[in-house]
């Protein structure tokens, strides 16, 4: 129970954080062109 519990939030909190790198190297490289 535990387990699965963990892979869930794993889950949640993993795809959140790749957007927020992803959008922040976006706006990174948008800042650095203009």
């Amino acid at each position: 129970m535990k387990s699965i519990r963990y892979h869930l939030h794993f889950m949640v909190l993993f795809p959140i954080s790749v957007g927020i790198s992803s959008v922040n190297l976006f706006f990174g490289v948008q800042y650095s062109l203009f």
